[in-house]
């Protein structure tokens, strides 16, 4: 098992797309228009990398221009964070 796999994804600083797909609960060909739509990102070799505060900065800003997110209502009285509506499944520090 590689380092990289031992690290669990919210201990990641660095995601590559397929990690940000399972993070956001998007397929990696939405992740592939963020990037050409703006996403911050750098390339090591082949690797397309995208730093997890400019993930959260871009992904915030986009929710805050209402660009492609749809806000589903709670299914119970647990208040919805801003963070679980941008991360679907993920605690963010």
């Amino acid at each position: 098992m590689a380092y990289r796999d031992a690290v669990a994804l919210q201990n990641r600083l660095i995601y590559n797309r397929q990690d940000v797909a399972a993070i956001t609960g998007t397929s990696v060909e939405t992740v592939d228009k963020w990037l050409h739509d703006g996403l911050p990102a750098f390339k090591d070799g082949r690797l397309i990398c995208i730093e997890r505060s400019s993930l959260i900065d871009w992904l915030r800003g986009k929710a805050q221009r209402r660009e492609g997110f749809v806000r589903k209502q709670p299914h119970n009285l647990h208040t919805v964070t801003r963070d679980e509506e941008l991360f679907p499944g993920i605690e963010l520090a």
